[in-house]
Order: C-alpha cells, then structure tokens, then sequence
C-alpha cells in the first residue's frame, strides 16, 4: 500500500457534541509516531461553559492561574503531513462530527447559528486547506 494515504478519526460522542457549543478549535499535529507510521492529530475546543483546566504560569517571581476551558474532544492519525493527506484529515473530521452529532460544524462568520470563530493551528502549513472546500455544507455561488 505504499503510496495511499490513511486517516483514522477517533471522537467520544459526548466530546464531539461539545464541538457544537465551542468558539474555538485548536489542532495540534504532533509528528509524534503512535503506531507504526501514523502520527497525531489533535483537536481540542475552547468552551467557555466547561472552565475546567487551570494553567499555572510562572513568570519570574508572580505566580498567577490562568482560567482555560479546553478539552480534546478528537484525535486524527494519519501517515503523512502533505497537503493532501490534510485534505483528508479535515474531510474525515468534518464528516465524522456530522455522523456522530447529526449536526454539521458550523462558523460563526458564514453562519449566524455557528459557534466557531476561529480555527488554531500550528507551524504547519499544509493544514491550511481551502475552507470552501473541507468545512462548509454552504451551496455553490452558482446555485
């Protein structure tokens, strides 16, 4: 199988859910190997109604708690980083959101009922697929 691309998605249902109520994705690619040649993919959302992560930071000598409301609610692996296999981590994970809530993600910006604001990535550049194409059940400017 050299060659073909492999995603796998993976999602709690009840953590998926929570996707529906976030502002925030944030996406973490670790090219940390966990089986064979497949690497991480994180998801994480900020949900303001969770508040349950706190951050200590440390800065010289002030101490002082930062309030996070994050939680990993998917985790994607796939064996390559390319523009394409992206395109299907995105794929899949949008498709897999709407299998397993029977509701589609939805940004605020294209959608007045949407939640997300933004999406966070990191360094990695061929995460940024197109957002016509891998996150919006929106028609065509044809139709």
């Amino acid at each position: 199988m050299e060659g073909t691309v492999k995603v796998v998605v993976t999602a709690h249902p009840i953590l998926a859910a929570l996707i529906h109520g976030a502002r925030f994705l944030v996406c973490d690619n670790t090219f940390k190997q966990t089986n064979g040649e497949l690497n991480e993919w994180e998801v994480a959302i900020w949900h303001g109604a969770l508040n349950e992560r706190e951050t200590r930071i440390s800065f010289h000598n002030l101490d002082a708690y930062e309030p996070m409301s994050g939680v990993t609610v998917a985790r994607v692996y796939s064996n390559g980083a390319t523009k394409e296999t992206f395109g299907y981590i995105w794929e899949g994970f949008f498709n897999a959101v709407k299998t397993i809530t029977g509701k589609g993600i939805k940004f605020k910006v294209f959608d007045d009922s949407g939640t997300i604001q933004c999406v966070i990535l990191d360094m990695e550049a061929a995460q940024l697929p197109s957002p016509r194409t891998w996150c919006c059940d929106y028609p065509d400017e044809d139709e």
